[in-house]
């Protein structure tokens, strides 16, 4: 197949609408709309305005030709390669299918400055809360597996950039290549599932109705949603408006979301609402190894070491617990099941994510 034919064909997979948001993104106007077959566009480049005709009912008989065009007048208009354009607007759902991963597309349209670049600093952390969010949404799905099924699963759930592109900044990324372990027949891949979960959590905080966003923030429960506000509050730093485009294996799965950068603060203010409403509640077994400790009564401390991961957890003490258990605590031998409130907070002046918890509740197992 010569070269023009290979463009041609992926010029026909593009979404109009796919490509109507980027013109609209690049500083184009739409002027007029014909009916359903196609839409005008105009753009001022210094003292003159350069219009087009976009075609978008693919059963016009000139549809490609017309689309051809399209591309030859931004070729003109952003002096670079028409194959680079080609690329950013590629259709996900294709490029999923031919490289055997899920294909996750991001678009960041910056709200109080014009530019075709972001800071790496920041897109580092959003890349790393998405790389946690999306091994939270593993984890929380397959802890009941097998030690060797978890360690795969978790693999596939890892990011690679494929792309990165100018006009509007953006970034394609793919999770791991390969066949997809199933949890079993009935469900999905779970690079499937970390998607799908992912890109209906940004329609529900795009949505004004705020209990779509409780109910799906809800089903996650723990790691997950936390993951998820860490997310939001990388995000929020580079002040844009986010457009994500799943582009997946399977013929049936995919889709398109966007958020504003106003609804991104407004999502992190309804978390943080749940949050101190519904803090999450974790029981644990282990032993005391502080308690008590602090000047301020309110605030007493305590550290509690979890029995089977020696992990510590350590934090205040409810006012409430210390009325009911008094000095009758001991430490470092007894075994308590710990009834522990979870919270998380931003730190405003690192932005690193802090976890805190809050003893509320303490049982005695031993005697």
């Amino acid at each position: 197949m010569i070269a023009p034919e290979l463009e041609r064909e992926k010029i026909h997979t593009i979404s109009t609408l796919k490509l109507e948001n980027y013109l609209k993104n690049q500083g184009w106007k739409k002027t007029k709309l014909i009916g359903d077959i196609a839409s005008v566009w105009s753009y001022q480049k210094q003292d003159k305005a350069v219009g087009l005709l976009l075609p978008l009912d693919r059963d016009f008989a000139d549809f490609d030709n017309r689309m051809m065009e399209v591309f030859s007048i931004l070729e003109k208009i952003e002096n670079r390669p028409k194959s680079e354009i080609v690329a950013a607007l590629q259709n996900n759902s294709i490029i999923a299918k031919s490289q055997h991963r899920e294909i996750l597309e991001f678009r960041f349209s910056y709200v109080y400055q014009n530019s075709q670049e972001a800071p790496a600093k920041k897109i580092g952390s959003i890349l790393k809360s998405l790389q946690d969010f999306l091994s939270a949404i593993g984890k929380s799905k397959v802890q009941s597996k097998r030690l060797s099924i978890r360690q795969e699963m978790k693999s596939e759930l890892e990011l690679s950039i494929v792309e990165t592109f100018t006009g509007s900044f953006g970034l394609r990324l793919g999770l791991s290549q390969g066949q997809s372990r199933q949890l079993n027949l009935l469900e999905d891949p779970i690079a499937e599932q970390a998607a799908q979960d992912l890109i209906e959590l940004i329609s529900a905080s795009a949505n004004e109705d705020s209990e779509i966003l409780h109910e799906k923030i809800s089903k996650l429960y723990g790691k997950p949603s936390i993951k998820f506000k860490s997310f939001l509050n990388n995000l929020s730093t580079l002040q844009a408006n986010l457009s994500l485009d799943w582009g997946s294996v399977h013929p049936e799965k995919g889709g398109f979301a966007e958020i504003s950068y106003n609804n991104i603060l407004r999502t992190l203010e309804i978390i943080d609402t749940k949050d101190m409403e519904s803090p999450i509640k974790i029981s644990i077994i282990g032993k005391l190894l502080l308690a008590g400790v602090g000047n301020d009564k309110k605030y007493r401390k305590f550290i509690f070491e979890e029995q089977e991961t020696h992990q510590d957890y350590q934090g205040t003490i409810s006012r409430e617990l210390l009325k009911n258990i008094g000095n009758d605590l001991n430490v470092g031998k007894k075994l308590y099941r710990a009834t522990l409130e979870e919270t998380t907070s931003v730190n405003k002046a690192t932005g690193e994510e802090e976890t805190n918890y809050q003893l509320v509740g303490l049982e005695s197992l031993s005697s």
